[in-house]
């Protein structure tokens, strides 16, 4: 299950194990395409980065987003540190970290690709399983 967010902000939810996925529904909503998993709990997150000055983009996951940017900026990362600065152009959570390396292979295949052009043009597309994207 996937869980999109625009902003890191802190959702009224508590956490219960997610022994099914009826649990993972009940708990934190699909039908709220921001919903964030509640504290405590284990989490990736996808992100999407972009170099305004060189219009590449990079693909990553990480439990600390602000931390990994902040490595992404200061040349820590040998892949992107010729292109920085890098600024985050959409992210989303997962449950966990095999979850999260999925939806990186899917962002870095064709079809994800061309979502990725719609994101970076500025249009919203939607997954029909996961409900509508929210870059960032």
């Amino acid at each position: 299950m996937i869980f999109r967010s625009a902003t890191a902000q802190a959702c009224p939810v508590r956490y219960i194990s997610p022994r099914s996925l009826m649990d993972k529904v009940l708990v934190f909503g699909t039908s709220d395409a921001g919903s964030i998993p509640a504290e405590g709990a284990m989490v990736f997150k996808l992100y999407i980065l972009f170099s305004d000055k060189f219009a590449k983009t990079y693909v990553g996951y990480t439990s600390n987003l602000e931390n990994r940017l902040l490595y992404h900026n200061t040349g820590k990362v040998k892949s992107t540190k010729s292109f920085k600065p890098w600024r985050i152009i959409y992210s989303e959570f997962a449950i966990s970290s095999l979850e999260a390396k999925e939806r990186e292979r899917y962002w870095k295949s064709g079809a994800g690709r061309r979502k990725l052009k719609k994101i970076i043009a500025g249009s919203r597309p939607t997954f029909e399983k996961l409900g509508e994207a929210r870059p960032i």
